[in-house]
């Protein structure tokens, strides 16, 4: 049986590897894009600022990644190039920073393909 602390680490552990993806669509030249995870921003916050953090910008998209205020709601735009390269969006993109699971946002996801009811406040600054 899983403990909560082994499935905090797990949670942790898929949320940075998501922000990793987030910065390769950033390298990309993905536009619109927006950090609509509580939990994922959480794991990105918690890196900067730590010697870690440039390593981990330079590993998943060759450059420092700034973080900055996009505030707004709607429909997620950049899921569709998210899909193309990663396949479906992970669980973790719809949790909140305490890991609990926004269930209807992700069942609407998976039955559609999209998100559409999300908000968000940051991102990176292009």
């Amino acid at each position: 049986m899983m403990t909560e602390s082994n499935r905090q680490t797990a949670l942790l552990r898929a949320a940075k590897q998501e922000l990793g993806r987030f910065f390769q669509m950033f390298a990309d030249g993905v536009k619109g894009l927006t950090m609509p995870s509580k939990l994922i921003d959480l794991v990105w916050h918690g890196m900067q600022k730590t010697e870690a953090y440039t390593s981990f910008c330079l590993e998943n998209c060759g450059t420092l990644v700034q973080h900055a205020p996009i505030k707004g709601v709607g429909t997620v735009s950049w899921v569709k190039d998210y899909e193309n390269r990663f396949g479906s969006l992970h669980p973790v993109w719809f949790m909140n920073e305490n890991g609990r699971l926004d269930e209807q946002a992700y069942s609407e996801y998976e039955a559609s393909g999209n998100w559409h009811r999300a908000s968000w406040d940051c991102g990176p600054k292009e």
